[in-house]
């Protein structure tokens, strides 16, 4: 969930973000094993997501997100790296997403945002 410096102004946000509350399960390799943390989502954009999760993590924490937007049969499985933490939210920037599901997930941000 990157952020840019406006020349004379406050950050701005390379994504806007909408509002999420779904379950988000977390795959990450600690010890040299696959270990599973589940969270709730906070936020979503098409570039990242904001996670509340059951224990704190690392920040450059690398994982696989899996979880499903409302109105989706299945779930989908994300690559991210954990770029902000405070606590137990953090904030997850998504990597190497196929250009399909980017399309997606703007239009699911797109469409979510008009209802908010």
């Amino acid at each position: 969930m990157s952020k840019t410096k406006a020349p004379d102004g406050p950050e701005r946000r390379r994504w806007k973000r909408v509002p999420l509350d779904v379950r988000v399960k977390l795959l990450i390799v600690e010890e040299g094993r696959e270990k599973v943390i589940h969270g709730r989502s906070t936020v979503i954009s098409e570039g990242g997501m904001g996670v509340t999760l059951s224990r704190e993590l690392a920040k450059n924490t690398v994982a696989t997100l899996v979880f499903a937007l409302p109105g989706e049969a299945g779930e989908r499985t994300v690559q991210a790296r954990l770029t902000y933490r405070s606590g137990f939210h953090c904030g997850f920037e998504f990597a190497g997403v196929a250009a399909g599901k980017q399309r997606e997930l703007r239009a699911f941000c797109a469409q979510a945002g008009k209802k908010g």
